[in-house]
């Protein structure tokens, strides 16, 4: 499940301490190694992902660790 965050990296650290992994994912194809020769102006693409995060999601998740991660997103001081 993703999210956004305007001050992303500081979410990816506080919900780190609490021992929640996180990912930042769907990297605008422009700045992909590969694209990055064709050197596109994408200045949406680029401002909304570096506001995503990916916060945990998968099958065996259980309701106590989904309560675990919403807490840790509500204690969180946005600044």
């Amino acid at each position: 499940m993703g999210c956004r965050c305007d001050r992303r990296d500081e979410l990816i650290l506080h919900l780190q301490k609490r021992g929640i992994a996180t990912g930042v994912h769907y990297m605008p194809i422009p700045m992909h190694p590969l694209f990055r020769k064709f050197d596109r102006d994408i200045p949406v693409a680029k401002r909304v992902w570096e506001t995503m995060i990916t916060l945990p999601l998968f099958p065996d998740l259980t309701e106590a660790e989904v309560d675990y991660v919403v807490e840790a997103l509500c204690e969180h001081d946005p600044g």
